[in-house]
């Protein structure tokens, strides 16, 4: 009820009109940074903050004008997502609300509506500050608290759903009135959404007994993420998830696609095409890929075609990023920094080569580029934290609607009642590609080219994307570069 009377609204099967992402300005000030040299340009580097990748966590509109819990400053203000952890950077075509590093704008291609979504650089870009100056490292792991920043999107969503003057504040901006038939589609809508969100923040959530800053600051359990996206929501099996429990932090992107396996406890193949594709796409599962596994219409089970693989991952793009990231170099000490000692280099160098250099290979500059064989170390020689490794290998779940059919899609043995979690996220990953196979075999393929000049071209073809859209068990180690 709002302004006194009942409102007798026509039912619609359309819950908002077509909305692309307008222009906002940038709500705060966004720094000044210098950059490195690190293989890219200026126009790669900023497709790769911006390039969407498929991952949908609201409609754009709305993030740009949600107001912070117990509050009514704007969620996306450069102070607050600072607080966060997260990088401000300047408004443009490709970041319309001026939103930080790696939080994209995707058009969906059906409805017309702008998604936000986030992007490798979210995760995967950090800064240096040093007497004044800020230093920006591309695929730097990030220093952001994930887990606070969805915890506190999610109280947002709640509060905006529930109060009445919030929530007339935020329709008033979102769809030009706070009341009648619109106001009443679009709270309906923010309520579900927000039932949503709840449902990911309490299947994601740590046990009672854990620190409340367990997973905090630069550190998240991203496989239990991208488990619990698997076998809870994908293939609808509430209560089927495991407590995100094994955070570590985020690695660093260069030579990554180099590396003969993926992840810190080495459980992915990096196989060149197929690797990087799975890794990508698996990674946009745990951001809001929205990965959904359902029983097929009578019809096609007739020729036996039993499930259907739905995702909004965009494969195309993963081609890009992956493309991006192949040249990506280590960032080189800048002049500006301290000079190291050379006694104490020497020294240093030394104690490396005797202590470190049998794990942590010492690349060439020359060499950054060049394929790597990665050392596996078992962990109980290495004596890190295990919980990673034995996640991956104890997180059993329900197979559910996927029992009797092959954990690889196409191969593999038959799923039981159960099955590791992970290998549940792998079908669903598998199960997309499939579907989409065309599509995948290019971003596969798109994914190796390497030259500088196809880098020019990806960039420039994102660039005329975003034109075009607004005008309609083991630990593994790496080798220091």
């Amino acid at each position: 009820m709002h302004g006194g009377g009942l409102l007798a609204c026509t039912p619609t099967t359309t819950s908002t009109p077509a909305v692309s992402a307008p222009r906002f300005a940038v709500d705060g000030a966004v720094p000044e940074r210098t950059t490195l040299e690190q293989g890219w340009d200026d126009a790669t580097r900023r497709a790769f903050w911006f390039a969407p990748q498929g991952s949908r966590i609201m409609p754009y509109v709305w993030f740009a004008w949600l107001e912070q819990p117990d509050s009514q400053a704007l969620f996306r203000s450069t102070a607050y997502m600072s607080m966060l952890g997260y990088l401000p950077a300047t408004e443009g075509l490709d970041n319309p609300a001026g939103l930080p590093i790696g939080f994209t704008t995707e058009t969906d291609a059906k409805s017309g509506e702008a998604f936000l979504g986030l992007t490798c650089a979210a995760c995967h870009t950090n800064q240096i500050d040093y007497r004044g100056t800020r230093y920006l490292i591309e695929g730097a792991p990030t220093l952001a608290n994930f887990v606070l920043f969805y915890d506190r999107l999610t109280s947002a969503l709640e509060q905006t759903s529930a109060d009445d003057a919030r929530f007339a504040r935020f329709a008033e901006r979102v769809a030009g009135a706070s009341s009648g038939c619109e106001a009443a589609a679009l709270r309906e809508r923010l309520r579900g959404l927000t039932a949503d969100a709840v449902a990911r923040r309490e299947a994601n959530a740590l046990p009672a007994h854990y620190p409340e800053d367990f997973t905090s600051y630069a550190r998240l359990d991203a496989f239990g993420n991208i488990q619990n996206a698997a076998s809870v929501f994908a293939i609808n099996e509430p209560g089927n998830g495991h407590a995100p429990v094994a955070p570590v932090s985020y690695p660093f992107l260069w030579s990554t696609h180099q590396s003969d396996v993926v992840q810190w406890n080495a459980s992915a193949p990096n196989t060149p095409v197929i690797g990087p594709l799975v890794r990508n796409m698996g990674e946009v599962v745990g951001v809001f890929g929205n990965l959904r596994i359902k029983p097929t219409p009578w019809w096609q089970r007739l020729w036996g075609h039993d499930l259907s693989y739905h995702s909004t991952i965009n494969i195309p793009q993963l081609g890009r990023l992956e493309a991006w990231v192949s040249t990506l170099r280590s960032p080189e000490w800048p002049a500006e920094f301290p000079q190291p000692d050379p006694a104490l280099v020497a020294e240093g160098e030394a104690h490396y080569e005797r202590a470190c250099a049998m794990c942590h290979e010492v690349i060439p500059r020359d060499r950054e580029l060049a394929p790597y064989v990665s050392v596996k170390t078992l962990v109980a020689v290495v004596r890190t934290d295990p919980a990673t490794a034995e996640a991956a290998l104890k997180n059993i779940a329900r197979t559910g609607l996927l029992e009797g059919h092959k954990s690889k899609v196409l191969a593999g043995e038959p799923f039981g009642p159960t099955a590791r979690s992970i290998d549940i996220a792998v079908n669903g990953v598998a199960g997309v590609a499939v579907a989409h196979l065309r599509e995948a075999a290019r971003a596969g393929v798109e994914g190796e080219r390497a030259s500088g000049e196809s880098l020019v071209q990806l960039a420039k073809r994102f660039e005329e994307d975003v034109a075009q859209a607004v005008t309609s068990r083991r630990f593994s180690t790496r080798p220091v570069r």
